[in-house]
């Protein structure tokens, strides 16, 4: 069995948010929990069955190999960077006085987009890279 903390761990490794190193042990097990369910709800089944877990004691009822953590670990960061795209300080102008500054944050959108679609091909990366190490036509 693999703990849900296995793949919250290496979550974490990949993002650096300060909201989330704020927060309790259990709020943060909680917010994990929850990027955990969106991304297990929107990956694809490798060998062994993601969707096969145990919410009461938090774990996964088989032993995910390593490469089968970092597919939902990095599912898990792209389940992260989702609210933060779809953020409407990011799409508003913000305006000031003579003294102040014109700020647009579209290239901060921009780049939060670019990060989001280089971590899917990423993801999709290493769902191929598992399909042809497991594939028994590619073995022979």
């Amino acid at each position: 069995m693999t703990s849900y903390l296995t793949i919250y761990n290496r979550f974490l490794d990949k993002v650096t948010d300060y909201f989330i190193f704020e927060l309790s042990d259990e709020d943060t097990c909680n917010y994990c929990h929850k990027l955990l369910m969106s991304a297990l709800a929107n990956l694809k089944n490798l060998d062994n069955d993601l969707g096969d877990i145990d919410d009461d004691k938090g774990v996964f009822n088989s032993d995910l190999t390593n490469k089968e953590i970092e597919y939902v670990a990095c599912q898990m960061a792209c389940e992260w960077l989702t609210p933060q795209i779809n953020n409407t300080t990011l799409t508003t102008f913000y305006i000031g006085a003579k003294d102040e500054k014109f700020f647009a944050p579209s290239n901060q959108l921009k780049e939060l987009m670019a990060l989001r679609d280089d971590m899917i091909a990423r993801i999709k990366k290493i769902r191929r890279d598992y399909t042809y190490e497991n594939s028994e036509y590619f073995s022979k």
